[in-house]
């Protein structure tokens, strides 16, 4: 999809000859066909893919039943699962020999005393070293499971994913077994293997980079849209689903039995998937990344030498994904007009991830302490901004993007004079590449474009709340906040543009990365600045956020400029 690097889509099997015979003076008059550009690449593909029968061909439209139910799957699971693991950490805290509470304390019920704050605190204490562990495990492996669907496919990513949540689910429904009375253990090894395996952590790199393969440039940023608006519905009745099952049954194991079941049908519903992924290149020498190609373990010498440098290659193969986003291992182009758009768009995606996942985590202090609402008023507030989100995406994004599309033919049309668009004129000098492709270039500078009202939406959102404490300038704020998340859809899009096609899934990993990195420091930040300010002005995080959203600005601007300057050169005089 990009030839913003040495990545050479030309190498794909289905664009290939046939003929590997090496060319002799008996046939003179041959001449190597010219490659395509990574634009003919992707027409050549999507034109496959068109004339593929229906069950076999991707679309992002198999992709949202199975998100609409991972969401009703993981809506249910989420509430009883964090319940039982805190009964079980209990139940070995009130049992253990020797006792580990103060003697103090003294209930015939254990259900009882699991309510006091001594021994939740010692239940939060021993969850957040499980979690933690769960985090640096999952930091380490993740950009290796991710790389994986490039090379099996993003189907099998997310047949995976649904496999090890059933055995992670399973674990936690073991150490809940009344006989058992090594629950806290059994609950640190989950924690091990779901780190290991990047339990729950590969589902969103995985659907990026499915729509990713199956959709052109011109309207991924809106597809991306609707598989959001598909798991956002989802989001909406799996929380009722599981406090309702669980408030009938009374049994917290009953609802993840029928998780256990959800996830069963969901890999079911997967075997009918088509997958996305093309065909690999025959020779992937000339599809490496500069500064990613791996080392070779050594054939020769000691059994500790080769483990030793294998472990070395291992842990090495973490960082290097990020090498894509670095300015020396980027060659400029016409999809690339210059080395630093990866860094600077990568750098916006962490800012912006640190400030939703900021907001998020003091929402609900945050409300409990202004307008003393509950979990039932948090409730019908977030289904009603699951409302907001899916009109967004299904109606509101649609529409604003045929509307630039149209008003951008109109600006193209008078700018030339005539009735083609000035990308369709055939360039006059030899210094001008013709343009790869109308739809690609457009595409870029749309999503870039709605990249940047977004951001400007989101920080108005933010900037009336504070000044205006009332409920409903939060709901404006929040309807706000969602409107603008059109640029994060976008930001998705062009990264899946530009950079190389064949590394996807190893760049959505390296995002995963850095968004968990991200996650960690906006939960400590926010909380620390709220405990601080929150006995005189709890919104004052809502200054840092709406700081940090007008940085992103900043960043993203140049990524604009370098799009939209006119006359842009050919790769080899652009810097």
């Amino acid at each position: 999809m990009s030839t913003s690097y040495s990545h050479s889509p030309e190498q794909e099997p289905l664009l290939e000859s046939d003929d590997s015979r090496s060319y002799t003076d008996e046939t003179p008059e041959q001449e190597i066909p010219s490659p395509l550009s990574a634009d003919e690449a992707e027409d050549v593909w999507m034109a496959e893919l068109a004339r593929r029968p229906w069950y076999r061909r991707p679309s992002i439209y198999w992709l949202c039943p199975f998100l609409f139910f991972l969401a009703i799957t993981a809506g249910f699971e989420g509430s009883p699962t964090a319940q039982l693991r805190i009964r079980i950490i209990c139940r070995d805290i009130v049992n253990a020999t020797p006792p580990i509470i103060p003697s103090s304390l003294s209930f015939s019920d254990e259900e009882d005393l699991c309510k006091t704050p001594e021994v939740l605190a010692q239940v939060a204490v021993i969850l957040s070293r499980i979690q933690a562990t769960e985090g640096i495990i999952s930091l380490m492996t993740l950009t290796w499971w991710t790389s994986l669907s490039d090379k099996y496919g993003r189907v099998f990513l997310l047949r995976w994913s649904v496999l090890v949540s059933i055995i992670a689910t399973c674990i936690q429904l073991y150490a809940a077994a009344p006989r058992n009375l090594s629950g806290t253990t059994l609950l640190t090894i989950g924690g091990v293997f779901q780190g290991a395996t990047a339990t729950g952590h590969l589902y969103n790199p995985a659907v990026l980079a499915y729509v990713a393969d199956c959709t052109p440039a011109l309207t991924r940023s809106m597809q991306i849209g609707l598989t959001l608006s598909a798991f956002s519905m989802g989001g909406i009745i799996g929380p009722f689903l599981g406090g309702y099952t669980t408030k009938v049954t009374e049994q917290l194991t009953t609802a993840l039995w029928i998780v256990v079941v959800l996830f069963a049908l969901l890999y079911m519903l997967l075997l009918f998937i088509p997958e996305s992924l093309k065909p690999k290149a025959r020779n992937s020498s000339q599809n490496m990344v500069p500064g990613l190609v791996h080392g070779a373990v050594p054939k020769s010498g000691s059994t500790l030498l080769r483990v030793a440098e294998t472990i070395k290659q291992s842990a090495l193969s973490i960082f290097k994904p990020f090498k894509m986003f670095l300015p020396n291992n980027v060659v400029v182009s016409e999809r690339m007009p210059s080395k630093y758009i990866p860094s600077l768009l990568l750098l916006a995606k962490v800012i912006i991830h640190f400030v939703a996942i900021g907001q998020s985590s003091n929402f609900y202090p945050m409300t409990n302490l202004l307008f003393h609402w509950g979990a039932y008023e948090d409730g019908i507030f977030l289904s009603g901004m699951g409302i907001v989100t899916t009109v967004t995406f299904i109606v509101i994004f649609p529409l604003l993007q045929k509307a630039y599309k149209s008003r951008y033919n109109i600006e193209e049309s008078s700018s030339t004079g005539s009735g083609e668009t000035s990308f369709s004129a055939v360039p006059t000098t030899e210094d001008v590449d013709p343009a790869p492709s109308n739809s690609t270039i457009r595409a870029l500078k749309m999503d870039i474009s709605f990249y940047l009202y977004g951001l400007a939406i989101i920080a108005i959102g933010f900037s009336i709340f504070p000044i205006f404490l009332t409920v409903s300038t939060l709901v404006t704020s929040e309807i706000m906040t969602i409107l603008g998340s059109i640029g994060a859809t976008s930001g998705m899009s062009v990264i899946t543009t530009i950079m190389p096609a064949d590394h996807t899934g190893m760049v959505m990993g390296a995002l995963s990365v850095i968004d968990s990195i991200a996650s960690t420091a906006a939960v400590l930040s926010y909380g620390q600045i709220f405990a601080k300010t929150s006995s005189t002005t709890p919104q004052a995080y809502y200054f840092l956020s709406l700081s940090l959203m007008i940085t992103a600005g900043l960043v993203v601007m140049p990524v604009w400029t370098f799009f939209h300057r006119p006359n842009r050169k050919t790769a080899g005089r652009m810097a």
